[in-house]
């Protein structure tokens, strides 16, 4: 679909840089995982740049809790600890705390969401050496992700040839 945030343009496309004939098939779902959540932290630093500081990170959804290694390399890669909430449809929430709100059981959002929010079940904590080691990698991905969003058209001339 493009990037529809950091570089809002949907003529970009994903690309795997690095492949050798002895990469396996769980190196490229790993290097997947890794890009995902790369491409999370360049939206939170941009948040954070634009004066919306991101302080912790809950993840909510089914993933969250039954993915204890992507949720591990999300702490690692942000740098922060990572709380997951002790259900899957932990998003459904929302329209019962505006109901409530709506129905006057409290009179804001706030209040309501203070006293129906969900526990958290799990907690994941940045890995110092593994922090360093996606510092570098982070740093190798913003480059590229610079050079082939910004600097050159070859996604966008691709998307093109392949939406001709």
């Amino acid at each position: 679909s493009g990037n529809l945030s950091v570089i809002p343009n949907v003529k970009l496309s994903g690309m795997i840089v690095g492949l050798t004939l002895s990469t396996r098939p769980e190196d490229i779902y790993r290097a997947i995982i890794e890009s995902t959540v790369f491409e999370l932290r360049r939206v939170c630093e941009n948040y954070s740049a634009h004066g919306v500081k991101i302080n912790s990170f809950i993840a909510t959804g089914g993933i969250a809790n039954k993915d204890p290694m992507l949720m591990q390399i999300l702490s690692d890669v942000l740098g922060m600890e990572v709380g997951c909430l002790g259900s899957s449809e932990a998003t459904a929430l929302g329209s019962p705390v505006w109901g409530a709100v709506a129905a006057g059981c409290y009179p804001t959002l706030e209040e309501t969401s203070a006293k129906m929010k969900l526990p958290i079940a799990k907690t994941y904590y940045p890995d110092p050496a593994r922090v360093s080691a996606y510092e570098k990698l982070y740093s190798r991905y913003v480059e590229l992700y610079d050079y082939f969003a910004r600097e050159n058209d070859v996604m966008e001339f691709l998307f093109n040839t392949k939406h001709k």
